[in-house]
């Protein structure tokens, strides 16, 4: 993803370092979300109805098996990137973009209600940088959907 190997962002999340997290629980995490947090429900799971408050950096929400959902993440405000195997009613604004994996998605829509996903450039070359380990990085558009 991002042009980076594969298990970069994982292993970035599991260091701890500026605030990365790594859980298979999402209740096991400390909000607000910063730098690299990545998810990994167990096959067929889903992270429901979590108020992660202000944040910003890289969230992943994937599993080997390429289901995780996440789903109905109210009451935040996420700066950066957001990639999943699945999104399903993201109610939440996000300044930065949003990867879904999947080619069948599980709801009718990413979005709903009256939040927003606003594009923005800064915050996803500052999400490539994360990705990098803080070293820089660049991003290439391979596809866009509105």
């Amino acid at each position: 993803m991002c042009g980076y190997a594969s298990g970069t962002l994982k292993a970035l999340a599991h260091s701890g370092a500026n605030g990365a997290q790594y859980a298979t629980n999402p209740a096991n995490l400390t909000f607000p979300l910063s730098w690299v947090t990545d998810v990994e429900p167990a096959n067929g799971g889903t992270w429901q109805s979590t108020s992660f408050g202000a944040s910003t950096g890289v969230l992943v929400g994937h599993n080997g098996a390429r289901n995780a959902v996440i789903k109905n993440l109210h009451y935040a405000i996420l700066m950066g990137l957001i990639i999943a195997d699945d999104i399903d009613k993201v109610p939440t604004t996000l300044i930065g973009e949003v990867i879904s994996l999947t080619t069948s998605s599980s709801g009718n829509c990413i979005g709903n209600g009256n939040r927003e996903i606003l594009y923005n450039n800064a915050a996803l070359l500052q999400s490539a940088s994360v990705a990098a380990g803080g070293t820089g990085g660049t991003m290439n558009v391979l596809s866009w959907l509105e």
